[in-house]
């Protein structure tokens, strides 16, 4: 999951964007546009930046997992010291 952080989603979109901006529809006629490209592109993206959120989500449970024991062992410190 770290290895997602590592790809740029923003810049690969606004790259394929820039592309799309040059695109012309015509109702009767080809276009340039290949919706199949854009369908996987999408999808991909979409992939990765759920493993990011996914990612992230895992470090701050375990974050939190580790501030709730530091405390639990700092308030047992203070118990025990205090029972003397």
């Amino acid at each position: 999951l770290v290895s997602n952080w590592n790809v740029d989603i923003a810049t690969d979109l606004t790259d394929y964007l820039s592309v799309l901006e040059n695109i012309t529809f015509a109702y009767e006629g080809e276009t340039s546009l290949n919706f199949a490209e854009a369908a996987l592109l999408i999808q991909g993206s979409t992939c990765i930046y759920s493993k990011k959120v996914e990612y992230l989500h895992r470090l701050c449970f375990q974050a939190l997992d580790f501030i709730a024991d530091t405390r639990k062992k700092e308030t047992n410190g203070d118990q025990e010291g205090g029972d003397e």
